[in-house]
């Protein structure tokens, strides 16, 4: 009888220890919910908005998660610079983004640093000023440019902390470290518009410069610029030529709005043409008159007939810096360009010709006289 005793409260402890089990699992949805895991909760630490979802990890193998950012956290006065594992900031910090691994059931608080922000103020001129900028106290921040700003007869030469400009300036994409909220004005400085003039040539002149009064600026080249029996000679302050003259690539200081118009030289040129038949020596019966920067071109006609062409005066052969074209076809002189040419000179043109795998050369000399 006690035997039997024993098999049915033996019996009854199973039936209650495979009920227990049944209700358990019954009140787990899957394998995962009785799995033991580490829980990651995060807190909003004073600030407003959206705080993230807790993580959770296996805690028999954890693995790191990626730590969210606070895209839709906010505190005023302040910005998100990450997590930390204590609500006062002493503890770890971790940032967004990079990976965290748990050891334990964990809460990660929002950890704010104190924020400024550096607003744009258009101080007059058209245009949407740049948006403000919000940076962690310490850090600096690039200033930006104008974006489209603009006022009639100034340019935007920067920022400065006073809308009178009695402050301090800071130029445009300097670094600037705010030390509390700062509005940034816009520095207007009067500006002089040079502008271009072709006076009388064929193409588009260059667009016109704005610069700050003061301020200097590199004269431009022709830009294709032409104009027949002439060559660019560069600007001058009168279309015909009576103010002052100013060459392409110096440096030109305006004292207000001004036109520069393109100065035009006259340019004498003298065709070669077959060579084979030219005498040994031409000279050239006037002299060539040239003034204003003018030039005189000596040209070898259709080059691509000759192996080579070749240009001397007395004994030394010429080369670019004396004013001999990257083809050699074309030899220029003129008053103060490549040496100055004043005066009577000889110069040797020589060419090859090639014939039944020979090269045969020809030359002829060129007496010429320059005067100004």
């Amino acid at each position: 009888m006690q035997d039997r005793r024993r098999l049915l409260l033996r019996n009854c402890a199973t039936f209650f220890a495979l009920a227990a089990c049944a209700f358990f699992f019954a009140s787990c949805d899957t394998w995962e919910d009785w799995v033991p895991k580490f829980i990651v909760t995060f807190n909003t630490n004073g600030g407003g908005g959206t705080v993230p979802a807790p993580q959770s990890v296996d805690a028999r193998s954890p693995v790191p998660i990626t730590l969210p950012n606070g895209n839709y956290l906010s505190k005023s006065g302040f910005i998100f610079g990450g997590w930390n594992t204590n609500a006062a900031g002493t503890g770890t910090n971790h940032e967004e983004g990079t990976t965290f691994k748990p050891t334990e059931n964990i809460t990660l608080f929002a950890r704010w640093a104190v924020a400024f922000t550096v607003t744009f103020d258009a101080n007059g001129g058209s245009g949407t000023p740049p948006v403000p900028q919000t940076v962690v106290a310490g850090s600096a921040i690039t200033l930006p440019g104008g974006y489209g700003l603009s006022r009639t007869g100034f340019i935007l030469a920067g920022w400065n902390t006073n809308a009178d400009g009695t402050g301090v300036d800071h130029g445009i994409g300097t670094t600037f470290i705010p030390t509390g909220n700062k509005t940034l004005f816009a520095r207007w400085v009067v500006a002089f518009t040079v502008t271009f003039d072709a006076n009388g040539g064929s193409g588009t002149p260059p667009a016109p410069w704005t610069v700050a009064a003061g301020s200097t600026i590199t004269l431009p080249g022709s830009y294709g610029l032409s104009r027949n029996g002439f060559i660019f000679g560069g600007w001058n302050t009168n279309a015909d030529g009576t103010g002052t003259n100013h060459n392409a690539g110096t440096m030109f200081t305006p004292a207000g709005d001004i036109t520069l118009f393109a100065r035009w030289v006259v340019a004498f040129t003298i065709t070669f043409a077959d060579l084979r038949n030219m005498a040994p020596e031409i000279q050239l019966s006037q002299p060539i008159f040239l003034r204003d920067g003018g030039t005189a071109n000596f040209v070898v006609d259709n080059p691509s007939q000759y192996a080579s062409i070749r240009w001397f005066h007395g004994v030394r052969e010429l080369t670019s810096a004396d004013g001999v074209s990257a083809d050699r076809a074309t030899f220029t002189v003129g008053l103060g360009i490549h040496g100055n040419w004043l005066g009577t000179h000889r110069i040797m043109l020589q060419v090859e010709v090639a014939r039944g795998g020979d090269l045969v050369p020809y030359s002829s000399v060129i007496a010429f006289e320059i005067r100004p």
